[in-house]
């Protein structure tokens, strides 16, 4: 990103903005010097900086003189060349000082991590999380034309995420980073902006947080966005303005925002309340999860909130839970089972594993989704086995076998035969001469392989787990 110009035709306009950005960045380099463990350069540069931000401050007056027509054409050379220094000095400061303590500050994907751990992650989520760089269906303009990505700090005292989302993308903190917020900065990063979070200033980009930037009333300017803005002051801050809420419930949202071209994913993140049953999103963290091929962390908030001696779920929790079991208990709701029944039975078990039984769900909480969820299998193989009889009763007088793909591994036979009924196709998946699974989803003949390959991976993953003389389907029951 290039140094940031003060734009000549509008130079009071941009001072004007200069000056809230001057008087936001004392407050930061102050917080480094109070919190941040530094070395004499650093320390140094920062007093040094702030030394020279405040001359120039003090040269030009207070801002309500300045507003009062203080700018003065003739000295506008001068003036310009005085503020940009700011820029200079904010640049030096965000590359020596802020970036590596960005780095620093947040954690990796640790694998040994447990419900209850710390952490701290740069989470990107919305609507457009599946369309960036590597993803299917992605389109470089989408609706960053500038291409930046807005995401949001998550640690373990505070989860808010964008829009109430509950599924999103770490990134790795790296020199992806361009600034932090303790505010949603409204961020809309296009041609024309409707909020001036990202702006040209003649070359470079300006980042200020849209409307909170100049709230009235907002002594403290935590509104204004600087590049030098510490992580941990970004947190402090939501901290405070959330105090009064339940973790993870809270409305405002903080906001980092990121070169697109630099980022880097890291780990898929998934929220959990702990007493839910959310198979929707669960859904979507496995597609990103084979998309990205990254670890995903899953975070239980309920343990959370009880060490921040908060209520482990809310009102609304529990009345969402409660109409969820109604919903999942009613076979009338089975749709997807009936449509899908080998692929829903393994979404199940491995939801049970990984979010109920991988996060800790409380014991009366997780009984009450194994009983939900056994009706459910119980009703996924009855499906199962009449869907392969009807394929069987019809099959010497009107099916056709279209192609059989065969692999042998570790003594086991895998045979996948795709089969064809009145033009519609379906795909039958034999362990040792045994059907396991029957798909008829999207198949025809030239995309069968791959759906082999798929289905051939996860049996392998599940016979890799069954020892000798195990039943099959006992085992995925």
């Amino acid at each position: 990103m290039e140094l940031r110009k003060i734009r000549k035709e509008n130079w009071s306009i941009d001072i004007e903005t200069v000056i809230k950005l001057a008087q936001r960045m004392i407050i930061q380099i102050d917080y480094y010097i109070n919190n941040e463990e530094l070395n004499e350069t650093e320390r140094e540069c920062l007093v040094k900086s702030k030394s020279k931000i405040m001359s120039t401050l003090a040269k030009y007056g207070d801002i309500d003189r300045m507003l009062l027509g203080f700018f003065d054409d003739k000295k506008k050379d001068e003036i310009i060349e005085d503020f940009e220094k700011i820029f200079e000095i904010e640049d030096t400061i965000y590359k020596y000082i802020t970036l590596p303590t960005w780095k620093k500050f947040f954690s990796g994907i640790n694998p040994n991590f447990r419900q209850g751990d710390s952490f701290r992650y740069i989470v990107h989520a919305g609507s457009e999380i599946i369309n960036l760089p590597g993803r299917l269906g992605y389109k470089k303009s989408r609706n960053f034309d500038a291409d930046y990505i807005s995401a949001s700090i998550l640690t373990n005292e505070d989860v808010t995420m964008f829009e109430k989302n509950r599924v999103g993308l770490i990134l790795e903190a790296n020199d992806s980073i361009i600034c932090g917020s303790s505010h949603d900065s409204n961020t809309v990063i296009s041609v024309m902006p409707s909020s001036r979070t990202i702006f040209k200033f003649n070359n470079g980009e300006y980042i200020d947080s849209g409307n909170f930037g100049f709230m009235s009333g907002n002594e403290d300017l935590t509104g204004m966005v600087t590049k030098i803005q510490h992580p941990a002051q970004v947190m402090q801050e939501v901290l405070q303005k959330n105090s009064g809420a339940l973790f993870g419930e809270n409305r405002g949202v903080n906001e980092v925002v990121l070169d697109d071209s630099k980022a880097k994913v890291i780990g898929i993140f998934f929220k959990t309340n702990g007493k839910e049953i959310n198979l929707s999103d669960y859904i979507h963290v496995k597609k990103l999860e084979a998309l990205y091929k990254v670890p995903v962390r899953i975070v239980n908030t309920s343990i959370y909130r009880k060490q921040s001696n908060q209520p482990m779920y809310t009102e609304e929790d529990d009345k969402r839970f409660e109409d969820q079991i109604m919903k999942y208990s009613n076979p009338e709701n089975y749709k997807l089972i009936s449509e899908h029944p080998g692929w829903t039975r393994q979404l199940l078990r491995h939801y049970y594993q990984e979010v109920v039984e991988g996060t800790c769900f409380e014991a009366d909480v997780a009984e009450r989704i194994s009983v939900v969820f056994s009706k459910m299998l119980e009703f996924s193989y009855v499906v199962h086995e009449k869907r392969h009889n009807e394929w069987k009763s019809v099959e010497n007088e009107d099916s056709s076998v279209v192609k059989i793909e065969q692999c042998s591994q570790s003594g086991r036979n895998y045979r996948l035969v795709l089969k064809c009924i009145d033009g519609n196709y379906s795909i039958e998946c034999y362990i040792n001469g045994r059907l396991v699974e029957t798909v008829d989803e999207n198949i025809n003949e030239e995309n069968h392989i791959k759906f082999f390959e798929v289905y051939k991976g996860l049996l392998e993953r599940y016979e890799s787990k069954l020892g000798d003389g195990e039943d099959y389907n006992n085992f995925i029951r």
